[in-house]
């Protein structure tokens, strides 16, 4: 149960930090460092979702293994974006990166609402994915979610 709740948590925490940087950029600026911040936060979570919490709920109930392979799809749209926003950051285009930070937010909220109403009450079953401390998990600097590995090396 603490790890589901931290994994709620991280998402409030997320959409406020994304909330942020929109409303700064409404005035007309950017917030690269809470922008990057935001990125670091979802790149972890997403590390936890995919290693830990996803293999150890995808045990052979078809409706979850599909719940959850749309649940990849979604991060590796949002891997995309990110890396978008990325791109737009360093090449100035606010406005362009504005756009695409509302689109990121928009996948999130329909995103954590499927996590939280249809997998994230799997962890009670499951409490080898509850002894994991999320806080001290290491995020791996070269790690990439499934979707987009899979399809950087030809699988």
């Amino acid at each position: 149960m603490k790890n589901e709740k931290w994994l709620t948590d991280d998402h409030r925490i997320v959409n406020t930090k994304i909330q942020e940087v929109l409303d700064f950029m409404d005035k007309g600026f950017m917030d690269t460092d809470k922008f990057s911040d935001v990125e670091r936060s979802l790149k972890k979570h997403i590390y936890f979702e995919e290693t830990i919490l996803f293999p150890a709920l995808d045990r052979g109930d078809l409706r979850t293994h599909q719940m959850i392979e749309g649940l990849k799809m979604e991060h590796a749209a949002l891997w995309k974006l990110m890396d978008v926003i990325n791109k737009e950051i360093e090449e100035e285009k606010f406005v362009k990166s504005k756009k695409s930070l509302s689109e990121m937010f928009l996948i999130l909220k329909t995103h954590n609402e499927n996590e939280e109403g249809n997998i994230y009450n799997k962890i009670v079953e499951n409490s080898d994915v509850d002894m994991v401390n999320i806080e001290s998990l290491q995020f791996p600097g070269d790690f990439i979610c499934e979707k987009l590995r899979n399809r950087r090396i030809g699988k």
